[in-house]
């Protein structure tokens, strides 16, 4: 490959000046050496050197005989010119290949002109080969986010491709340059100043949008009752005031993928639409109908958190905790580990799933910084969570999960195993002394340097050693540096843990293992202690609670119906002692389903619940309408039915009961059959089944059983 001309001060001094020339003004040999201060011998000199580089860069240098010395360019070139020409004079740039790349992708989406080669390399202080294997990287990324990157020489470098693609991949880079570190200890109220620094935003800013866009965002939180993840929010928050920009510089959506009439039925549409009507209202642009789907797709795409504890059923759909449930079971067959028992796992998955499969329907790309960490640290796991996820991908007909998705579950997965590794792991020591000070804690640091998989909880004094209070906190044994006489696992060893010492705690630590695998029933029981009054009483109403809901089960069979209030007002009837309870009833459901109503597309059912003072127990029963009737949710074959008694003092119970029967219906694919070929029995024998075991599980962390 030739070497590129290298330009001389003054080379660089006449190109400078050759620039503010145009064919209909060109500029003489004799002008440029009396502006100069040159002889025009020295001017000719220097031009076909000067001829050389423009041609080479894929500019055009124009001389006529007797007319004079031009540049047949535009002005956005001959700025171009320009600004190769102050690249050179510093082009050391003293970046990585990261940074390189980084910058790449900035100047490229950032210019609505092709860049040439020349300017690149001349920044960075790189070969055409290095830009070139730079730009292989750069084009993949861009690949990505559904753009193209065109790569011609003559032409330069420049992007192509849809708007919203592009939006996508400016936020993601704007993300990635504010957001660093651990995503759990971000501080987004600094990242997101740093967004605003020396991008498209800046502008922005200084009239004050980004208070807007925020204000905007409570908004849609208090009117849909939800709260967005930090990060969530960050998110909406920079791709809304990019959203603004691109509008004011006549970069509309045209041609959004996803029409308005298939997202009206959203709230978040109505949402968009509200934002629209500010953002005109505010800074007097259009926003158009696409402009509003997109902003639709963006909220749909966000993850929440509930603001408040609810039931299974109001969290997510049932379809998609069913889909999880298979996952689940899924992962603990490839990792031999218990999963499902881990609520904490299920709830949150079933939170983060929703979200997740709207961005992946709708094509938003999503930024996951850990997937590197988790890939290098969890591989295991993210390889099994990788083949469980196909279980995600046939349910929802999703075709692929990128890497950053997948991520998300990961973490979930792995914070449960950490989580059982820990507890099976660990071992709980008191460190003991005559008085608890002094000699003591300096054992309690050897020990922890010593053996990781030792957790100190205190350290006390030798006389005040309580064996039934170490069991009920769950320790394991005693290190102390006197012998004792105590009736519990214990080592006296020397403060400063001499080699023998180790010996001996090693030893023990192995004995404590070995009866755990023998003893972990007994010493279940053993641990928990006595139970108090209160704690029998709760366990009582609960057990009284879940024999009221499979010993009272109902399953209506009717006729016909003409419409959707009278099949609430038959559901109202299903458990009302007479007349009045049934109004009471009714209103509450209405109150409930006008809040937030649930129909369950899948089945083609309501799911009618509330708290009442209608019922003196929880009621579970499902109505059948032989004839199906059309409401605004869609076809409707039938309601289940949960009533939970509106008794202050006792309402806790109730709703734990229900919340379990909800859970059960979301995970077993059979009840909803039994339900809907009206097989009582069944219902009632999964109930008790999956209650049963619910029971078994709270009486175990009691120590009952």
């Amino acid at each position: 490959m030739p070497k590129k001309t290298k330009l001389s001060k003054r080379q660089k001094t006449i190109i400078q000046m050759l620039a503010r020339f145009t064919s209909s003004n060109p500029v003489t040999v004799q002008a440029i050496s009396e502006k100069l201060n040159l002889s025009s011998r020295t001017i000719l000199r220097e031009l076909p050197k000067i001829e050389e580089w423009m041609e080479q860069n894929d500019f055009n240098l124009v001389k006529k005989p007797r007319v004079g010395i031009y540049l047949d360019e535009n002005q956005e070139q001959r700025n171009l010119i320009l600004e190769l020409l102050e690249a050179d004079k510093s082009k050391e740039v003293n970046v990585d290949k990261e940074q390189r790349i980084a910058l790449l992708k900035k100047e490229i989406l950032g210019s609505e002109e092709p860049l040439k080669y020349y300017y690149f390399t001349s920044k960075f202080g790189v070969s055409e080969g290095t830009l070139s294997t730079d730009l292989d990287e750069v084009e993949a990324w861009f690949e990505n986010y559904g753009l193209t990157l065109i790569r011609r020489k003559g032409l330069g470098v420049l992007w192509a491709g849809a708007e919203s693609d592009f939006r996508q991949a400016v936020v993601s880079l704007i993300l990635h340059d504010a957001v660093t570190g651990d995503p759990e200890s971000i501080n987004y109220q600094n990242a997101q100043l740093k967004a605003y620094e020396g991008t498209l935003l800046e502008e922005l800013v200084k009239e004050g949008l980004p208070n807007v866009v925020t204000e905007m965002l409570k908004q849609v939180e208090q009117s849909q009752g939800i709260r967005y993840t930090d990060n969530a929010a960050f998110r909406l928050n920079i791709m809304l005031l990019v959203t603004i920009e691109r509008i004011r510089s006549s970069h509309s959506i045209t041609d959004f993928q996803t029409s308005g009439d298939a997202l009206m039925k959203y709230e978040e549409y109505q949402s968009a639409a509200w934002m629209a009507s500010v953002i005109e209202a505010d800074l007097g642009i259009a926003v158009s109908a696409e402009e509003i789907a997109f902003i639709t797709t963006q909220l749909l795409s966000a993850k929440v958190w509930q603001p408040k504890a609810m039931d299974k059923y109001e969290a997510e759909n049932i379809k998609n905790r069913q889909v999880i449930i298979h996952m689940v079971l899924k992962m603990e067959e490839l990792m031999d580990m218990n999963f499902l028992d881990d609520r904490m796992l299920i709830d949150g998955l079933c939170n983060h799933i929703g979200p997740a499969i709207s961005r992946i329907k709708m094509h938003v790309p999503i930024e996951n910084p850990t997937v590197d960490m988790l890939k290098e640290k969890y591989l295991d796991v993210f390889d099994a969570a990788r083949d469980a996820s196909e279980i995600i991908k046939a349910e929802t007909g999703i075709e692929e999960i990128s890497d950053e998705e997948l991520a998300f579950l990961v973490l979930h997965f792995c914070a449960s195993a950490e989580k059982q590794r820990t507890q099976r792991e660990k071992i709980s020591v008191i460190v003991a002394c005559p008085n608890g000070i002094g000699t003591s804690h300096m054992l309690a640091a050897h020990l922890q340097k010593a053996f990781p998989e030792v957790v100190v909880k205190k350290v006390i004094a030798a006389s005040t050693i309580d064996p039934q209070i170490l069991i009920d906190n769950e320790i394991d044994l005693i290190v102390s540096t006197v012998k004792l006489n105590v009736n519990f696992p214990n080592v006296s060893v020397n403060p400063v843990l001499l080699q023998n010492d180790r010996m001996v705690i090693r030893n023990e630590i192995k004995n404590i293992r070995r009866k755990e695998k023998h003893t972990e029933a007994k010493t279940e029981r053993f641990k928990k202690g006595r139970i108090r009054r209160k704690e029998i009483e709760y366990l009582v109403l609960l057990g009284e609670e879940i024999l009221q809901v499979f010993e009272n089960i109902k399953l209506s069979n009717v006729s016909e119906v003409e419409d959707k209030s009278s099949l609430i007002r038959l559901a109202s009837e299903l458990f009302a002692r007479n007349d009045v309870y049934a109004e009471t009833i009714e209103r509450n459901l209405w109150e409930r389903e006008n809040t937030a109503g649930t129909y369950i597309s899948t089945f083609k059912m309501l799911f009618l619940h509330c708290i009442t003072k209608g019922v003196r127990h929880c009621r579970f029963g499902y109505v059948a309408l032989k004839k199906p009737i059309v409401a605004a949710e869609g076809v409707i074959q039938g309601a289940i039915v949960v009533l939970v008694p509106e008794e202050r003092y006792q309402q806790d119970v109730y709703k734990e009961v229900m919340s379990e029967v909800s859970g059960t219906l979301a995970e077993n694919d059979k009840i909803i059959g039994y339900l809907l070929h009206g097989q009582r029995n069944e219902v009632a024998f999964e109930l008790e089944k999956a209650l049963g075991n619910y029971y078994q599980r709270i009486m175990k962390e009691y120590g009952e059983i």
